[in-house]
């Protein structure tokens, strides 16, 4: 069986998770930790419709999907588990390439997965925590970080705009469009949570 032959056989059962997961983590271009893989899925099904579900939990949005489907890419090799987070491993990369050509249904999570790629790449980890807590409170109901964010929520601008004047349909038209947002902090307020 050649390479080919073992993807179409590993890739077959896919779900729309798992080709939602694939793609951001071949998309970021790097590692991607668990917590920016988490929010990551949860912007893009908030954007593009959703593809995983999400629910409030004790750090914000977390879908279960998510989950099982680093499961299921770990176990088919596509990924690894780093000190750094997720990453492709050759034969993901290989696996991402194959999806894009034979794919219909991956070729299209793929381009809005590039565009969410493309949007936050310059936003860190904590304050994409702190974008999704903004952007759909549902989703922080119960957080035990929630103050913590809130903090540094305050301290937030995107785009030259307070976070608290940033609303949700700039956001959307952004990350639809691919643009970067740029996050920055006003000086000498650092909060971490």
């Amino acid at each position: 069986m050649d390479e080919n032959e073992v993807m179409l056989l590993d890739t077959d059962d896919f779900n729309d998770s798992d080709r939602l997961v694939l793609s951001i983590i071949s998309n970021s271009g790097k590692s991607i930790m668990r917590t920016r893989l988490q929010k990551s899925a949860l912007v893009y099904s908030k954007v593009f419709g959703d593809i995983v579900k999400h629910i409030a939990y004790s750090f914000g949005g977390y879908s279960e999907d998510v989950d099982e489907s680093v499961d299921t890419l770990l176990d088919v090799g596509a990924i690894t588990d780093t000190k750094n987070g997720y990453a492709l491993t050759p034969y993901g990369k290989n696996m991402a390439d194959f999806l894009r050509r034979v794919s219909s249904e991956y070729v299209d999570v793929d381009a809005h997965s590039k565009q969410l790629s493309n949007a936050l790449n310059g936003v860190s980890d904590r304050e994409l925590v702190g974008l999704t807590y903004h952007l759909y409170p549902e989703t922080s109901e119960g957080s035990i970080i929630k103050e913590s964010v809130d903090r540094l929520n305050k301290t937030l601008s995107v785009n030259g705009k307070d976070l608290s004047d940033f609303d949700l349909k700039s956001f959307e038209r952004e990350i639809k469009a691919g643009n970067p947002i740029k996050v920055t902090e006003k000086r000498g307020r650092r909060n971490g949570f």
